[in-house]
């Protein structure tokens, strides 16, 4: 079973349990190469088919940075496997500290001022949030997104693609 279905079906358990809200759900699995895989996500609500998420966050625990990628080079490789989300994401810079960032293009949003996803990439992990630019000036506000069962399973899965030694990917 691939790490965002195990997503999926915590957050379904959680959901069932009838945990307050914002729920949390966590998933993780171990590669060939001993390396940890893991998600977590945030929902500010859930029903049965689709999760209004805040934030998902997975990462990559006990390889080495140097599997030969750098955050560039997996953040340009989940804006492309990416294609369902309703936005299409490009790679914009990598800042000092290494982190990539991809967002969603200008050509895919409704307006200027319009909602945008962005996901932050480093050597092992990835984090993809959708934010609201402030309607007076500079600033942003992160705000929930839904998300079906089966969108929520590829995003991860993606995500944890791109983070995945070369040896380990599905």
């Amino acid at each position: 079973m691939s790490l965002g279905k195990r997503l999926a079906q915590s957050a379904q358990k959680e959901a069932a349990l009838k945990r307050p809200l914002p729920l949390e759900a966590s998933a993780s699995e171990t590669l060939p190469s001993g390396a940890t895989v893991s998600a977590r996500a945030t929902f500010a609500d859930t029903d049965k088919y689709t999760k209004l998420t805040g934030q998902i966050r997975v990462s990559c625990e006990g390889t080495s940075s140097a599997r030969g990628a750098t955050p560039q080079e997996r953040a340009e490789r989940f804006a492309q496997s990416a294609t369902y989300l309703s936005e299409s994401l490009q790679f914009v810079e990598t800042d000092a500290g290494g982190t990539a960032t991809v967002r969603s293009t200008p050509e895919t949003m409704s307006g200027r001022r319009s909602a945008y996803f962005e996901a932050k990439v480093k050597d092992d992990e990835v984090t993809l949030q959708r934010f609201q630019p402030s309607e007076s000036g500079p600033g942003r506000t992160s705000v929930p997104f839904p998300l079906s069962d089966d969108i929520l399973v590829r995003v991860v899965d993606d995500a944890a693609n791109a983070l995945k030694p070369r040896r380990d990917r599905s």
